[in-house]
């Protein structure tokens, strides 16, 4: 006979929100989210107009997009009112 395994997970809940920074330019951002439950990975995401958001990529200047911590790194004054989330 055929077999089927179910998976019943914890719900995740973001526990802890990032904090808004106030920054110089050269300084390093660093967001992070706290959770529980289960949680099967991290997407950290973008906006310009706080509407539409983008995935990150773990590219200069961005480093851990995929994990519970973001950091931005050497931030400039064009970077000035984006947005960041993080959707797990």
């Amino acid at each position: 006979p055929n077999t089927v395994t179910l998976n019943v997970y914890e719900p995740v809940v973001i526990t802890t929100d990032p904090s808004n920074l106030s920054l110089l330019p050269g300084d390093d951002a660093v967001f992070t989210v706290s959770t529980s439950g289960d949680v099967t990975g991290y997407q950290w995401e973008y906006s310009t107009n706080g509407v539409n958001f983008f995935p990150l990529t773990e590219a200069a200047p961005y480093s851990g997009v995929n994990t519970a911590t973001l950091t931005v790194s050497d931030v400039t004054l064009a970077e000035n009112g984006i947005s960041y989330r993080c959707v797990v």
